[in-house]
This record gives C-alpha cells, sequence and structure tokens, in this order.
C-alpha cells in the first residue's frame, strides 16, 4: 500500500507538472498575467521562475522575459532575487520528486539510478556544493535533473540548498544587470 501511494503522489506530481507546461506553452504566461492584472514587475518575474522555470520547455521564455524586464530599466538586484526565489522554489518540486523517487523498489534497481547515486554519495561534499553553485549560478540549463539527483541520493538538502540558491541570485543578477548595461551601450 505504501508503494502505491508513493507511486500516486509521484504521478499526480508529474501531472500537474506537465499540466501547467503545457497550459503555459499552448495560453502563454504573458496572457496569463494581464488576465489575472499583476503590474509589479517584481512579482511578475518571481511567478513567472515559479511556473515557468520549473520546466525545460518554459526555461527559455523565462530567460527572455527576465531580459526584457532589464532592458525596461528595473532594478536588476531585485529581478536577480525575485526570479531566483521562484526558481529556487520550483527546485524544490524536484528535488521532491527525486527523494519519493527513491524509495520506490523499481527504481533501486536501475543501474543508472545506482550510478548516479554512487557518483553523489562518494563525492566530496564541497565538490557537489561547487557544482551545484557553479551550474546554477552560471548556466541557464534547467536544474530538473540535477535537483532530482540529489534527491535519488538522499543527500541532506541543508548541505547544498544555500548554494544552489546563491547560484539562482548570481545567474537570474546577472542576466537581468548585463540587459540593463547593454541596453546602456546601444
Amino acid at each position: 500500500m505504501k508503494r502505491f501511494l508513493n507511486i500516486l503522489k509521484i504521478l499526480i506530481v508529474l501531472a500537474i507538472l506537465v499540466s501547467w507546461t503545457l497550459f503555459l506553452y499552448n495560453f502563454g504566461i504573458e496572457n496569463l498575467m494581464s488576465f489575472i492584472n499583476i503590474k509589479n514587475p517584481y512579482l511578475f518575474v518571481f511567478l513567472y521562475a515559479l511556473t515557468g522555470g520549473v520546466s525545460f520547455l518554459t526555461t527559455g521564455t523565462y530567460y527572455v522575459t527576465l531580459v526584457a524586464l532589464g532592458v525596461s530599466g528595473f532594478n536588476p538586484f531585485l529581478l536577480g532575487i525575485s526570479g531566483a526565489i521562484g526558481i529556487f522554489l520550483g527546485d524544490l518540486i524536484f528535488l521532491w520528486l527525486g527523494r519519493k523517487a527513491s524509495d520506490l523498489e523499481k527504481i533501486k534497481k536501475n543501474n543508472l539510478y545506482q550510478k548516479i547515486t554512487k557518483k553523489i554519495q562518494t563525492s566530496k561534499m564541497w565538490k557537489i556544493r561547487l557544482f551545484c553553485f557553479l551550474y546554477t549560478g552560471f548556466t541557464p540549463f534547467p536544474n530538473d535533473i540535477l535537483m532530482a539527483s540529489l534527491g535519488l541520493a538522499k543527500i541532506k538538502p541543508i548541505k547544498f540548498l544555500p548554494f544552489v540558491f546563491f547560484g539562482h541570485i548570481t545567474l537570474m543578477t546577472t542576466i537581468s544587470l548585463l540587459s540593463n548595461i547593454l541596453i546602456n551601450i546601444i
């Protein structure tokens, strides 16, 4: 019964994520934000990061939106922090999914799962922290696989989540700051 409930929880969260991604892809985040009448650009970035940054299908449009707001002259540091908080909260979903999936017997027997968890669990913590910061702070790639892998390995979140969060702040602030600087040069 416990196995069934774990699978059901994972399937429900995945169904919600897939549904939300398809909805955002078809309806568009800009249409959604104008429909619910959000005028604050920092709240807009937070909500977009929380919803659009969660999926690999909508991550690219999130960065375009962040650049557009940075070019519009909004405070790049506030854009970076509000976006980082949204992305970070979205990452927690995949961390949770990874932790729940690691409890499933079928997953535990998978060779790829065993390789990933062994590699992570035998790595020094400073390497994991450094990788988390560099990956989230200097690459525009989605964090789904990183967070799910760390969840699968059952590394205590307090040991690496601050580095993920500060990596997000670094990347989001850099993108919005550079877009703001470039528009002033041009």
